[in-house]
């Protein structure tokens, strides 16, 4: 990149819902979903262009509608992705952090604590591209992905590169044979590196919408690309050679008990004759990140780490009631903020679960995660 001309950044945030609170000046809020809900004013929309664009895929593209705009209209010299909830952070190392790859902050903090456009021309000096620090899975990643995507569907996308992008298929069984992925198609990089992988990601997916039926599938399921274009990124920079520079990812989070709390019992008083379904808790590995706030940013105790508990389904024992729920995740809670903690549960299912408790947690966007 040339030292002496300082280029234009834009980063789209894609969003589908209102953001009430500031960005970086970097940024460029983008609604998702527009041609259905119709265009928010003020914000970027995916179906901008009215001549090409894909925001009627939303449901199953997730925030690639976003990408898709961008690739097709933005013009300037580095370009990237976001999330209204997750940004990149200007955090590079932390000292012993095992394994850890999302910090935590509230809204109010973005600009404080999201990647700072000098950041962004330094870091890709010396970089291709601009990634989430990978988050270390306990199983490769074929396995990992079988969580959100049908195996058929897996199976074709396979078929898919090894007929039409051969020269891919050793980079997509490396990472399919690793533990780790940059996820959230979150990335930033100069604007030839963003359209060459745009162009070859979208043609692949476009070829596998030949190939399924999303006739029957879930909510959950039916955001198959969104899913599957998680590792084409790592793909494709894997099969380039090109080197990314890894950032903590920041994930704005108000209130994770609250809305965890609130979502699953709606969730589950939905249902019909639930009332005895109960849970097993796995207690928190509280102490698994030891690290003090202050180790990467100085006078401030806005941004903490993340502490991930599992609930449990287990529809047959009946040692805990439904309404327990709110008192237990208080207690855990309270632990995780002596800790300087921010408690965020993830629901794992026991492989007895009945489909209707997956089908309503998935509806009220709860992540569901394997029994292990």
């Amino acid at each position: 990149m040339n030292d002496n001309h300082k280029p234009s950044i834009e980063v789209y945030v894609a969003t589908h819902k209102k953001i009430d609170f500031a960005l970086p000046d970097y940024c460029k809020k983008i609604q998702v979903n527009a041609e259905r809900l119709g265009q928010w004013e003020g914000y970027l929309h995916d179906n901008d262009n009215r001549e090409d664009n894909i925001s009627l895929k939303n449901p199953n593209y997730c925030e690639l509608t976003a990408l898709y705009s961008m690739w097709k209209n933005c013009k300037a010299d580095i370009q990237g992705l976001f999330h209204y909830r997750r940004y990149i952070s200007r955090v590079e190392k932390v000292r012993g952090e095992d394994g850890l790859n999302t910090l935590m902050t509230s809204s109010r903090n973005i600009c404080k604590f999201a990647i700072t456009q000098d950041m962004i021309i330094n870091a890709l000096k010396n970089a291709d591209v601009i990634c989430v620090r990978p988050f270390r899975n306990a199983f490769p990643i074929l396995e990992e992905r079988k969580q959100y995507c049908y195996w058929h569907d897996i199976r074709e996308l396979n078929n898919v590169i090894r007929e039409y992008y051969p020269d891919y298929t050793a980079a997509l069984q490396h990472v399919y044979d690793n533990c780790e992925i940059s996820a959230c198609n979150m990335f930033i990089a100069g604007r030839e590196i963003v359209n060459g992988y745009c162009t070859w990601m979208f043609d692949v997916l476009e070829k596998l919408e030949g190939r399924i039926s999303l006739e029957g599938y879930d909510v959950n399921h039916a955001r198959i690309y969104g899913y599957l274009s998680e590792f084409l990124l790592d793909v494709y920079m894997y099969r380039n050679n090109l080197k990314p520079a890894y950032f903590y990812k920041i994930f704005i989070e108000e209130n994770a008990v609250t809305r965890f709390k609130i979502s699953t019992v709606r969730a589950l008083r939905r249902i019909p004759g639930l009332a005895n379904v109960v849970r097993a808790y796995r207690k928190s590995r509280l102490e698994r990140h030891s690290i003090e706030t202050d180790e990467f940013f100085i006078n401030t105790e806005d941004i903490y780490y993340t502490s991930c508990t599992a609930v449990i389904f287990k529809p047959k024992n009946i040692n805990f009631s439904v309404s327990s729920l709110e008192e237990q995740l208080i207690k855990l809670e309270t632990e995780a903020k002596d800790k300087k903690r921010i408690l965020f549960p993830r629901i794992i299912l026991d492989p007895a679960t009945p489909g209707a408790v997956k089908d309503s947690l998935r509806e009220a966007g709860i992540r569901i995660m394997n029994a292990q």
